[in-house]
C-alpha cells in the first residue's frame, strides 16, 4: 500500500467472493461500469485483463480497493494489480476493519457484511437489514446509529445444490433458467423445485424472524442469487417486500476506502 490518492480518485472496487469476483470501476460516489467472473479464471488473470478493461472501459485507476472473503483469491488479484495501480487497500490486512465502519462490530466478521452494513447505512440512514444471497445466505442488522448488531449465516442455493450432487450416489447437479414447475415431474424437476421454493422459503422465513425481533425494518436484498430468491408479495416478508440492491457489496468496499481515506 503506498500514498492516498485524491479524494476524487478513479478508484477499482473488488467484492471477492468464494465463488465469482466482482469489479467496478468508480469515479468519485457514481459506478461507471462492473464485471465479473469466476474465482478459479484468477489463474488466467493476464489472458483474461484486456477484456475485463474492455468491459470497464478502462485500463488504469487511481487505486484499488480489495474487500474479500477468499484468502487465496485475494492474494492472486493482490499480486496481479500492485504493480498496476499506485495505490491499493485490502480491507482488513492493510487496514482494520472497525477502522472503516461506522460503529461497532462482531467479533470476527467479514469484509463482505462489514461493507454490506456500511452501504446499507449509507443509503437508508436509519435501522435496516441486508440479506446477502451469494454462496452464503448471510444477515445483516444495523441499527439507527450504524452499529452492525449481528446476524445469521446459512449455506446458499448453489452451494445447496452443490452438496446435494457431491453427497449422493444418484442425485445430479441441478441448474435452471427460468423458475421450475412446483410439482417436479422428475428427479431434475424435482431437485430444481426443492432448491428454489426451499431457499425462498428459507430466506422468507428469517426476514420475518428478524422483523418480529427488530421491528418492521425495511430489507435490502444483494448478492448474486438474491433476483431468484426474490419473490413478491408482502405477506411473504411479513412487511414491505425487500429492495434489490445489486450493487450495495460495491458500493460498500468504495464507501469503506473513503473512510479510509478520511481516517
Amino acid at each position: 500500500m503506498s500514498g492516498q490518492p485524491p479524494h476524487d480518485a478513479t478508484l477499482l472496487v473488488a467484492d471477492i467472493g468464494n465463488t465469482r469476483v466482482h469489479l467496478a470501476g468508480f469515479s468519485g460516489d457514481r459506478l461507471q461500469r462492473r464485471t465479473a467472473f469466476a474465482v478459479a479464471e484468477l489463474a488466467n488473470l493476464e489472458q483474461l485483463w484486456p477484456q475485463i478493461c474492455e468491459q470497464l472501459t478502462a485500463d488504469s485507476w487511481d487505486a484499488a480497493c480489495l474487500g474479500a472473503v477468499h484468502p487465496p483469491a485475494l492474494q492472486w488479484l493482490d499480486d496481479f494489480l500492485r504493480p498496476r495501480v499506485p495505490t491499493l487497500l485490502a480491507l482488513g490486512r492493510d487496514c482494520s476493519l472497525s477502522q472503516v465502519a461506522v460503529g461497532s462490530l462482531p467479533e470476527g466478521v467479514g469484509a463482505d457484511r462489514v461493507a454490506n452494513a456500511l452501504a446499507a447505512w449509507h443509503f437508508k440512514k436509519r435501522a435496516c437489514l441486508v440479506f446477502d444471497c451469494g454462496t452464503a445466505l448471510t444477515c445483516e442488522a444495523i441499527d439507527d446509529q450504524g452499529n452492525l448488531l449481528g446476524g445469521c449465516i446459512a449455506p446458499g442455493i448453489a452451494l445447496g445444490a452443490r452438496v446435494l450432487a457431491e453427497r449422493t450416489q444418484l442425485l445430479p447437479e441441478v441448474r435452471w433458467q427460468s423458475p421450475p414447475e412446483l410439482l417436479g415431474r422428475d428427479t431434475r424437476g424435482a431437485i430444481a423445485s426443492g432448491l428454489l421454493y426451499g431457499w425462498r422459503g428459507l430466506l422468507q422465513g428469517l426476514v420475518r424472524r428478524f422483523r418480529a425481533a427488530l421491528g418492521g425494518l425495511p430489507v435490502l436484498l444483494t448478492g448474486g442469487d438474491a433476483e431468484q430468491l426474490f419473490e413478491p408479495g408482502e405477506s411473504l416478508w411479513g412487511g414491505p417486500e425487500p429492495e434489490l440492491a445489486p450493487d450495495l457489496t460495491l458500493h460498500g468496499v468504495r464507501l469503506a476506502f473513503e473512510r479510509w481515506q478520511r481516517s
